[in-house]
């Protein structure tokens, strides 16, 4: 994973948009590879925010974020 992920707060949306189009970009950038497991602490640590917009982004069908136990 990528250390150079960072939010473009710019965007009037709410966070949960903002972390899933963040993570998109990355993706498609190839910051993110495929297959590649990501953990919530880890992603809310590097963008600089709680576990919950992550959470939120997986719901809204990102899909690739593990829970951490």
């Amino acid at each position: 994973m990528t250390d150079d992920l960072t939010l473009n707060m710019d965007a009037y949306l709410p966070l949960r948009d903002v972390v899933f189009n963040t993570l998109r970009e990355a993706i498609l950038k190839g910051e993110l590879k495929p297959g590649e497991r990501l953990m919530e602490l880890q992603l809310a640590a590097k963008l600089g925010v709680s576990r919950t917009p992550i959470r939120q982004d997986d719901r809204k069908g990102y899909g690739g974020c593990a829970s951490d136990p």
